[in-house]
This record gives structure tokens, C-alpha cells and sequence, in this order.
């Protein structure tokens, strides 16, 4: 037994001379990569940044381009906008309208106006599936 816990003893002594010997090694190469990485940043930080050279009438018309698309690209939102508020005035109006209509006809609370709103569907529901019935809107 002592002839096979001197082996595994040696072994493990190896095992660990070989991990500090690669730990070394990596340790190493980090240094350098950082060592390498700071003199890059430097190098970097003391050069002025170069501008591309470009055509400045190229540039300009590009410029120019743009404008005219943000442009039409505005005036077209704004005539969606119109056309949304347009569309939302119509359906107040005639959210008031059948308010007033329905209060016309007695009806006080919500649950009276939703009644009658029920009956009138209800009723053109059978106009239609009748069609001798004349139409009554």
C-alpha cells in the first residue's frame, strides 16, 4: 500500500505542478493582452478622429433629400390627423344626436337608453330577415 499512496502522491503533486505551471502561462498572456490593449488605447486617444471625405455637393443634396422626405412624410401624418379628428367629430355628433334622440323619447338612465338601443336592433333584425316589412331607421 505505501508503494501505491507514493504513486498516487506523486501524481497529484504532478497534477498540481502542471496547473500552476499553466496558470502561470495564462497569466502571462492576460498581462500582455492588457499591456497591448492600454498601449492601443493610447495610440487611439492621441490620434484625432479623421473625418471621410466627401463630395460636399453630394453631401448637400443628400442633406436636401431628407428634408424633402420628412417633409412629405409630415404633411402626409398631418392629413391622417385631419382626417382622424374629422372622423372622431362625425361619431360625437352622432353619439350626441342618439343621446338627445333617446332622451327625446323618455328615456332618463343608461340602462333605459341601452334598452331601447337593444329593441331598435332587434327590431331592424327582424326587418331585415322579413322583407316585405318596410325599413325604419
Amino acid at each position: 500500500m505505501k508503494k501505491e499512496e507514493k504513486i498516487a502522491k506523486k501524481r497529484k503533486e504532478r497534477a498540481k505542478k502542471s496547473k500552476a505551471k499553466i496558470l502561470k502561462i495564462r497569466e502571462n498572456i492576460r498581462k500582455e493582452r492588457k499591456e497591448e490593449k492600454k498601449k492601443f488605447l493610447l495610440e487611439q486617444s492621441s490620434k484625432p478622429k479623421q473625418n471621410p471625405i466627401l463630395n460636399m455637393k453630394k453631401k448637400n443634396q443628400t442633406i436636401d433629400n431628407k428634408d424633402e422626405k420628412i417633409r412629405d412624410q409630415l404633411l402626409q401624418n398631418q392629413q391622417i390627423l385631419k382626417a382622424l379628428e374629422e372622423e372622431y367629430e362625425k361619431e360625437q355628433s352622432n353619439r350626441q344626436n342618439l343621446n338627445s334622440n333617446l332622451e327625446d323619447q323618455g328615456h332618463g338612465n343608461l340602462q333605459d337608453k341601452l334598452n331601447a338601443m337593444h329593441k331598435q336592433v332587434v327590431e331592424s333584425n327582424e326587418n331585415l330577415q322579413n322583407p316585405d316589412a318596410p325599413i325604419q331607421i
